[in-house]
């Protein structure tokens, strides 16, 4: 093998080692991301939750006043 090929070897690994750290970094970015919009939609669930619990919180209490003022008209 001349000293040709051995350099062109050399600096071909050397590229592709280039196009492996740079998808290795796209991927870390790509999971940094993930997790923050993991973290937006947990706390967006969450907040869902509340809201509803909120909304049956009221539909019982109204239901509770229509009932009331039903027989508070029967009297």
């Amino acid at each position: 093998m001349n000293i040709d090929a051995i350099l062109l070897a050399i600096a071909e690994k050397r590229k592709w080692d280039a196009v492996i750290e740079n998808i290795q970094e796209k991927l870390l970015q790509i999971n940094k991301e993930t997790r923050e919009l993991t973290a937006t939609l947990d706390k967006s669930r969450r907040e869902l939750k509340k809201l509803k619990d909120i909304i049956q919180t009221a539909e019982i209490g109204h239901r509770d006043l229509s009932g009331w003022e039903m027989l508070k008209g029967v009297k």
